[in-house]
């Protein structure tokens, strides 16, 4: 892949979490940082997702997008495109998402998107 940030969305869904690690523009920098970039690649593959109401309390104005699971609990040879897939992807409200992270609120709990 190449070490520029310019690339496909075909090209950085098949990029491994080792892959976007790897790239000179990521490499120093701090961990959170990196896979934040991540989640910016899960919001623009997934903007049709941001348009749809939280799951749980159909609240609108100002939803997020959140991994079932989580980034962190993918081996390094993961690609991106499965770790953001629509199938890992809860649409919440800021509070049900803070509430999922935090295991206030179970998946089990959260109804199937429409």
């Amino acid at each position: 892949f190449p070490s520029h940030d310019i690339m496909s969305p075909e090209q950085g869904k098949k990029m491994t979490i080792q892959q976007h690690l790897e790239r000179d523009s990521i490499k120093n920098k701090h961990p959170s940082w990196k896979m934040a970039h991540i989640r910016a690649y899960n919001r623009s593959w997934n903007k049709e997702l941001t348009k749809l109401p939280c799951q749980v309390c159909g609240y609108d104005k100002n939803t997020e997008l959140t991994h079932i699971k989580p980034i962190h609990s993918f081996s390094l040879e993961s690609e991106l495109g499965v770790i953001n897939a629509p199938a890992n992807i809860l649409v919440l409200c800021r509070n049900h998402h803070w509430e999922f992270d935090n295991n206030l609120l179970k998946l089990e709990d959260i109804p199937n998107r429409n």
